[in-house]
């Protein structure tokens, strides 16, 4: 059974990945970083700004919050989602040199979001078929618009519970004798 690290063993982690690609994770930036995988949601630049300031008991300014993220995605601890235009800490800090295409599996009921690595053999598949079209991949990663498990389940209890009977005279079904 994978065990999933705990906070602290990701943060250091992500220091390590820093130091290795020559970066520095500041305070403030282990601060965003933290609160990103605390909060396990995609997060807008403001939502983070106050949580920030919620967890630090300092004002951090949505301007200095982007300029982290960038900071962040470029060093890929964390995602930037087109779909959503929100972040994500990285869910595979541990493994990220070696992890490949991310590819995220994003809820178009609740927002929750997935990442999950894509095979090497599945990745060159995926290039082949786009350079068959004659077209260069040029993103970090695949965004894939889901409906997750519970959302599924939530939808089959809803639709479950309203189903009634159709009255068969209304819909022009009246019994009869052939």
């Amino acid at each position: 059974m994978d065990k999933k690290p705990d906070l602290t063993d990701v943060l250091q982690a992500a220091k390590m990945l820093c130091e290795r690609h020559g970066g520095k994770l500041t305070t403030k930036r282990l601060s965003v970083l933290e609160v990103l995988l605390i909060e396990q949601k995609p997060l807008t630049a403001y939502e983070l700004a106050d949580l920030v300031s919620r967890y630090t008991k300092q004002v951090t300014k949505p301007m200095s919050i982007y300029r982290i993220l960038a900071f962040l995605v470029g060093q890929h601890l964390a995602h930037r989602l087109n779909m959503t235009h929100k972040y994500v800490a990285c869910s595979m800090i541990h493994q990220c040199d070696e992890h490949g295409l991310s590819q995220f599996l994003i809820c178009s009921k609740c927002e929750q979001v997935q990442e999950v690595a894509m095979s090497n053999q599945m990745y060159r598949n995926f290039q082949q078929q786009i350079s068959g079209a004659g077209c260069i991949f040029n993103s970090s990663h695949i965004e894939l618009e889901v409906v997750c498990s519970q959302c599924q389940t939530s939808e089959q209890s809803a639709s479950s519970s309203n189903y009634e009977e159709p009255n068969k005279e209304e819909n022009g079904y009246a019994s009869s004798t052939y």
